[in-house]
């Protein structure tokens, strides 16, 4: 596909430019003279437009998403073939905000990214409950009008190609960067690998990049299934740690600790972030006449003037006796809480350091060693070096966070670092930390870069590192 398409025409579509060009389309600006106004006009790649079974699927499709009807969707105006040229094009709407993906390479405000990912999320919630799966949700496949709302675009496109003969081609499926770990598996797709995507984006939108760069696709595509994604507010501290458990829990490797749909995925963005208009009322659903219906003119409806009810003055002893129940609630309530609180603290002021003691203590003995890179006395540096405080220092917030935060069980496993010495040496100590079921769960992985290979005891261990 090349420039040759400027200035002739696509059936009633006179091409004038060209607006932007991938690996599967090359888009144009169109003007359509019947309704006098510019259109898209998103002609196929060559490959692609040659295979008649493509072609089949892509009609369908098309026509698919063109009975989509929401203010996040792009809207498909038509569809056509040039069989002379093998050309398989469709119309859309002529978005003139450009794509999402120009507007990043650097964080966007906060309640911007909450306020595009929300209406994305509703978008592909709406397109879910009417069977259809995007799979390539991406910051290029979001258009942006000139006041800033998204359209999503480009549904099904990826799924198509996947059903086709094209996959033994080369014709890329997907970006590495916002695959899903199912997609990167090659496992099949639901509606939650779309969350995965989109929660990608949104932490593209707060930090500037995605969670996961490398610099072959292979290793993106290991991160995605294997490693967890920095903590957002490690690189944005002014983020709120609830959007940050909100995009954590979307971004989880195993699908069903995602959100179930992406509705509740918008609605945990507009709780965590309340400051943002919910979709419903800042673009209200339009109204679509059925085709070839007649459109009367618009009728002004005047609406009544409201009843005005005279205020009535209740009884000073009822007065009363509300204010009295009102304050026992109140009461009650902050009684209840300030005993808990108590408890909590005690039991972390008390316990906690021994606690956390016995823990790193244990996690640095109690183990079964397998060792690579070093002599055989790598494990007494470990166990005589001076870890245990900085290792300690490291796992209290999640010791806390795992007692007293009910969605500690959401919390991905965290890669901390801590720094200590032995001998004058300076040693560095990666541990892998996760809170599951309230229980703190620590992992050794890496002394001064070089791996540890840990396996879990079955038999009692002394303190030298051996099994009994």
């Amino acid at each position: 596909m090349n420039g040759d398409l400027i200035g002739t025409r696509l059936g009633k579509y006179e091409i004038q430019a060209e607006i932007g060009r991938g690996g599967m389309a090359t888009v144009y600006r169109a003007y359509q003279e019947s309704l006098n106004r510019h259109v898209a006009v998103k002609v196929l790649a060559g490959q692609l437009a040659r295979d008649e079974d493509f072609r089949r699927r892509f009609e369908r499709e098309a026509k698919a998403v063109a009975q989509l009807n929401h203010p996040n969707i792009l809207p498909i105006y038509d569809y056509g073939e040039d069989p002379q040229r093998d050309l398989v094009y469709f119309i859309t709407q002529l978005v003139k905000g450009g794509t999402l993906s120009q507007r990043l390479g650097q964080p966007l405000p906060v309640e911007e990214a909450v306020r595009i990912a929300s209406d994305v999320a509703q978008a592909l919630d709406y397109a879910h409950r009417h069977g259809i799966i995007h799979r390539d949700v991406k910051p290029s496949n979001i258009l942006l009008t000139e006041d800033g709302r998204p359209l999503l675009t480009d549904f099904g496109i990826a799924r198509i190609v996947q059903e086709t003969r094209l996959t033994r081609t080369g014709t890329s499926l997907g970006t590495p960067e916002y695959m899903s770990p199912e997609q990167a598996k090659g496992e099949p797709l639901g509606p939650r690998a779309d969350i995965y995507s989109l929660a990608v984006v949104l932490y593209e939108m707060l930090i500037g990049r995605p969670p996961f760069q490398a610099d072959t696709d292979i290793a993106v595509l290991h991160q995605q299934v294997y490693e967890p994604p920095p903590r957002p507010r490690r690189l944005r501290p002014d983020i709120p740690r609830r959007l940050e458990k909100v995009v954590l829990k979307a971004l989880a490797k195993d699908p069903a600790k995602r959100y179930p749909t992406a509705g509740a995925l918008a609605q945990a963005l507009e709780r965590a972030l309340p400051s943002i208009t919910p979709l419903r009322r800042r673009h209200p659903m339009p109204i679509t006449p059925a085709h070839g219906a007649e459109v009367e003119p618009a009728t002004i409806i005047r609406q009544p003037e409201p009843t005005v009810v005279p205020r009535v003055t209740p009884r000073p002893r009822r007065v009363i006796r509300f204010l009295w129940r009102a304050t026992k609630w109140v009461l009650g309530k902050v009684a209840a809480a300030v005993v808990i609180l108590a408890l909590v603290a005690a039991a972390l002021l008390i316990g906690g350091a021994f606690a956390l003691s016995a823990l790193v203590e244990q996690t640095l003995a109690v183990q079964d060693w397998g060792w690579t890179g070093w002599d055989e006395g790598g494990v007494s540096v470990i166990l005589e070096a001076d870890l245990q405080q900085p290792l300690q220092n490291a796992v209290e917030p999640y010791a806390l966070d795992a007692v007293t935060d009910l969605s500690a069980d959401f919390r991905p496993p965290d890669i901390v670092e801590v720094r200590g010495y032995f001998r004058q040496r300076p040693l560095r100590l990666q541990a892998r930390l996760e809170a599951r079921d309230g229980v703190l769960y620590i992992q050794l992985e890496r002394l001064n870069g070089v791996p540890l290979y840990v396996r879990r005891s079955t038999g009692p261990v002394d303190h030298a590192g051996g099994t009994g």
